[in-house]
């Protein structure tokens, strides 16, 4: 990225992210070489605390599904971060250019009521920002005047450059229209309208895990297992329902590991993923293949929220990496030298196991449950239980434990003992790996449900989430039955 790009930095609460946000994005695109956008986290000011009511997870949600085509006309050009969700913070603009001004000239994005009163020193800016009169003459700003919005050239700050819009929409304007029940058509994306009305956000109802949906229309994103030949053959049956730039179903046909690489590509689609068991077991999957008649997806569907793990781990020479699993985040000790693994677990700050001897230590998401974890010997959870699976694998200290159940939210901090000192022989390395993608020798392993990041899995009513698990842990049920 070249030092003399000029970049847009267009941070807000986006509760939801509307079509004049889309509107400003596109505008920007056209007179910026990248735009960064900025979802932030909760805001100081009192007329900007609605985001208290709306899960993260949700304002991520809308904002992805609002930018889907413009994020793959424009490609690298629109960049969107999401640490201020992630991390429950709120960066204030002086930290945002510290930031990213080793990208490129950045221009902070500011709408026009932000700067009124700048000539006499009594903006918003001024007043409420953090180093506000200092801000207003070093940094750059790009300034959004909405029509109607009478704007002094005398208000403006130093180094300035304007963005006009076509029509204003604000945020409590939809907030408002979705809790009296008028429609929201015009104001934000369709698949937005669709997205709130399925978790009926902005309604003044607690937030939910589960929900239902019917599809308006059969557009389908496939995934089949391309070495199972019967997966493939039926995905080509479908092939007539499928929509790749637009769908409202993504179809995965396969196995648990199918879908386990579906979700981990495309989650941020924020497409409930409906897969279809052509392998052994299919926990995550509908047990549909025989007959199956696409017809069928119009009925109402059963959708949950699934939190992926949000997994940052410090690497031996002092890098944090992160990542995201669907399924688990474990370290494992390297037994081809012969040597376990001495670690300490802690959840929420609190130290559970003070010393673990074995092979390495797990942590699963309830639908991850049921692959790594179950091997470990860990009885599984169903999907729809909130809560995360601590699992060791061959732990002979303390003697008999084998697995604990957490509660959804919790943080689970998984810290290696013997690591390199004075005496080398007693180093005992042990490597992360996320959804079996190793990221390195580990000090340190920190897991917990990301607060953003989600795949929503679908499923026909009715379907009977503990039915799978009872066959495996009564496997002669069958033959009695």
């Amino acid at each position: 990225m070249s030092m003399t790009e000029r970049i847009a930095v267009f941070g807000g609460a986006f509760d939801p992210f509307h079509l004049g946000h889309l509107q400003i994005a596109e505008r920007l695109l056209v007179k910026y070489d990248r735009v960064l956008i900025v979802p932030c986290g909760t805001r100081p000011e009192p007329d900007k605390r609605s985001i208290d009511g709306i899960l993260p997870v949700h304002r991520a949600a809308m904002m992805d599904l609002s930018l889907r085509r413009l994020a793959a006309s424009s490609g690298d050009r629109l960049m969107v971060e999401y640490f201020d969700l992630e991390q429950d913070t709120f960066t204030r603009t002086r930290e945002l250019q510290r930031r990213f001004e080793h990208l490129g000239q950045l221009w902070h994005v500011v709408g026009a009521d932000w700067i009124v009163g700048g000539a006499s020193g009594e903006s918003k800016i001024h007043r409420i920002w953090e180093y506000g009169p200092r801000l207003w003459n070093e940094l750059n700003f790009t300034v959004v005047s909405r029509p109607g919005f009478e704007l002094s050239a005398n208000d403006l700050p130093p180094n300035c450059e304007p963005i006009f819009l076509d029509s204003a929409t604000e945020g409590r304007e939809i907030r408002s229209h979705v809790y009296n029940h008028q429609p929201v058509t015009g104001l934000v994306d369709p698949a937005v309208a669709r997205y709130i009305e399925r978790y009926e956000l902005f309604t003044g109802r607690p937030p939910r895990v589960r929900t239902t949906m019917r599809l308006t229309d059969l557009r389908l994103l496939l995934i089949a297992d391309p070495r199972n030949l019967e997966a493939v053959e039926a995905a080509q049956k479908l092939s007539r329902y499928e929509d790749r730039s637009n769908p409202e179903l993504i179809v995965v046909l396969g196995g648990d590991g199918t879908m386990l690489g579906a979700a981990r590509e495309l989650w941020q689609m924020r497409v409930p993923f409906f897969g279809i068991n052509f392998g052994h077991v299919g926990h995550n999957l509908n047990d549909v293949r025989e007959g199956f008649d696409p017809e069928s997806l119009r009925q109402e569907l059963e959708v949950w929220q699934c939190p992926l793990l949000y997994v940052e781990v410090v690497t031996v020479d002092g890098n944090v990496v992160s990542g995201f699993a669907f399924n688990d985040a474990w370290v494992v000790a390297d037994t081809r030298a012969g040597k376990g693994a001495r670690l300490a677990v802690s959840v929420d700050g609190e130290t559970v196991l003070p010393e673990v001897s074995g092979d390495g230590m797990l942590v699963a998401t309830a639908q991850g449950s049921t692959a790594y974890a179950r091997a470990m010997k860990a009885t599984p959870l169903r999907v729809d239980t909130p809560e995360l699976l601590l699992v060791g694998n061959n732990v002979f200290l303390p003697d008999g434990w084998k697995q604990a159940s957490l509660a959804l939210r919790s943080q689970v901090v998984i810290t290696n003992l013997a690591m390199p000192a004075s005496d080398r022989s007693r180093f005992r390395p042990v490597y992360a790996v996320v959804d079996g993608v190793p990221l390195g020798e580990a000090v340190e392993m920190r897991v917990r449900a990301s607060r953003y990041a989600a795949a929503e899995l679908a499923f026909f009513s009715g379907h009977d989430f503990a039915a799978k698990l009872d066959r495996e842990q009564f496997p002669d049920t069958a033959k009695h039955g």
